[in-house]
């Protein structure tokens, strides 16, 4: 080792204990792991670093935590620059669970490295000249691989740099498993909230509008409509089915966080059946979190399907919560999957007098949004339900 070398050494023996502490808490805490990046950042005297959870082909980027990268160029790299980085490919055929250095591992040359796109048109701006890279974990489709850079001036990393950071590999896997392990765990406590508040048929998606979790019986049912689940994205085949859907959960999906964000209804033909009406409502109200793994379940489709009648006993639902006949006529269209311009249509009523009982609906039960009343109604003793029980699939 020379002099730096033997320094990163003793720096790693006495930085190990709060390297740990970053790591472990990682696990709970989604925003440590710019904590613990960062101390490598320090330690490894480095300009920055990133950890990135890609598909399976290490083409795209899922999720990134990042220190000392440009948010701006972060982007560019996700959209374009990951795939022209010449260690890409190099990359992918080398030993996963270890790191290797860009100057003494890969074949591209730094002579030929400056002569890329790659470093001319996003690495140099940003003064990053070496690396170390390497894929260092995967669960299922998905892999992590984590990225230390440095500028021109501090020299490309060592043999010995390399074999120091290998070391503590073994940590930041176990601490990624811990990790990946909590959020299917979090995943399914979602699905399971999802199953004790409605009997409804629920698709439920990512922040990426990809689906998370989508039944065999309501695949049937979409199916029926010319719709299938391909890629875990939604995919509509039947050129008779109106685009509402699609549209509906990009704008839900889109504004998913924001207070503001409404439900959107939308109805699916079927040949020789009556229609399906559809709600897409946000999961999480104005809490985007932060989740390395996945994106957090985000948006719900529930599909009401007139073949299978939901029973509200309305005197029953008067008592229960004070409501007028009109309101709980209101709340039981509600729960049949109908908006309140459908339900004025079909009354023969104004939509500005639904919209107005519909206010005092939410006044009366401490809700504010229609999803939240399905749910209360649903769960109460008004509703006189028969159907099975829908979530019996494994995640």
């Amino acid at each position: 080792m020379n002099i730096s070398d033997r320094t990163l050494g003793l720096k790693m023996v006495h930085a190990q204990e709060s390297l740990l502490d970053s790591l472990y808490a990682a696990v709970s805490q989604q925003e440590t792991w710019e904590v613990f990046l960062r101390q490598l950042v320090n330690l490894t005297e480095s300009r920055s670093a990133r950890m990135l959870l890609m598909n399976q082909d290490a083409n795209q980027v899922l999720q990134s935590v990042r220190v000392n990268i440009d948010d701006t160029y972060h982007q560019r790299y996700v959209n374009y620059y990951v795939n022209a980085c010449p260690w890409r490919l190099e990359l992918s055929q080398k030993t996963q669970g270890k790191l290797y250095s860009t100057y003494l591992d890969f074949s591209c040359r730094q002579d030929d490295f400056y002569k890329t796109e790659f470093f001319n048109d996003w690495a140099r701006e940003q003064d990053i000249h070496h690396g170390v890279c390497g894929t260092v974990f995967q669960a299922g489709n998905q892999k992590v691989q984590l990225l230390i850079q440095r500028g021109r001036g501090q020299g490309h990393y060592s043999k010995a740099v390399c074999m120091l950071l290998n070391q503590f590999l073994p940590h930041v896997r176990q601490a990624l498993k811990m990790n990946a392990l909590q959020e299917s765990m979090q995943t399914r406590m979602t699905i399971d909230t999802q199953q004790l508040q409605f009997n409804q048929k629920v698709l439920l998606l990512n922040e990426q509008q990809h689906v998370v979790y989508c039944s065999d019986e309501l695949e049937k049912l979409l199916a029926s409509c010319g719709i299938y689940i391909q890629h875990n994205q939604v995919t509509i085949k039947d050129t008779q089915q109106p685009k509402c859907l699609l549209n509906a959960i990009a704008e839900v999906s889109n504004t998913a966080n924001a207070i503001t964000t409404q439900e959107k209804y939308c109805q699916l033909i079927r040949p020789m059946a009556p229609p399906i009406t559809c709600m897409i409502a946000p999961v999480y109200i104005g809490a985007k979190q932060f989740s390395f793994w996945s994106s957090p379940i985000q948006t719900a489709i529930y599909f009401y399907d007139p073949d299978k009648k939901i029973d509200i006993n309305l005197s029953r639902l008067m008592n229960i919560f004070g409501l007028t006949e009109a309101e709980a006529k209101v709340c039981q269209s509600i729960v049949q999957g109908y908006d309140p311009q459908q339900i004025a249509e079909k009354d023969s009523r104004s939509s500005h007098t639904v919209r107005s009982q519909l206010k005092s609906i939410f006044s009366k039960l401490g809700c504010s949004k229609q999803i939240q009343l399905c749910s209360i109604i649903l769960n109460s003793p008004a509703a006189e339900q028969k159907q099975t029980r829908l979530f019996n699939d494994t995640f």
